[in-house]
């Protein structure tokens, strides 16, 4: 079992007697005030956004996120690994949104700006080299006359390498 499995001692049962939680909206209400959260009221959406953009639940006065508490009250019990937000917002915790993932796919659907992959290239000036990473090794791609060349290359290999999980599948599906 992961680290990151085994974060927390806070159960189900816990979750799901504090808060009710939608798994369309992918929001919490709270059902019951406690003293670690004495402003909040009865009935009202909780969490907040963290400067990440994901949102942040405090319980018992420790700060979980919100789509890994979403998993614990759907499922039972924590993610194994890392949970990726299908379409990049970390702040929509629908549970259709969430999927359990590696590092490396987690990593695959993280935004970046587009050129990133690709550079002009020192030993050939006039052209732009395309380079992935995949299981921790960068993989060579090829040297092309266009900036658009090199993405469309970059583009193909996120497809193949990583399939569902390609930045490509994210692009098409807004």
């Amino acid at each position: 079992m992961s680290k990151r499995a085994i974060l927390t001692d806070l159960s189900a049962e816990t979750v799901r007697a504090r808060f009710d939680y939608d798994p369309v909206s992918g929001l919490f209400i709270l059902k019951v005030r406690t003293k670690g959260m004495p402003q909040a009221k009865v009935g009202c959406v909780i969490g907040a956004k963290n400067g990440k953009g994901y949102i942040s639940i405090k319980v018992d006065g420790k700060s979980y996120l919100a789509h890994r508490l979403a998993w614990l009250y759907v499922h039972g019990h924590w993610p194994l690994g890392f949970l990726d937000h299908k379409d990049g917002n970390p702040s929509n915790n629908a549970l259709e949104n969430l999927r359990e993932v590696s590092r490396s796919q987690n990593c695959q659907n993280a935004e970046r700006p587009m050129g990133y992959n690709f550079i002009k290239n020192r030993p050939h000036p006039k052209k732009y080299q395309a380079t992935i990473w995949v299981n921790n090794k960068s993989k060579h791609l090829g040297f092309f006359l266009t900036a658009n060349e090199a993405r469309d290359a970059y583009l193909a290999a996120t497809q193949k390498y990583f399939g569902e999980f390609s930045v490509l599948n994210r692009e098409n599906a807004g």
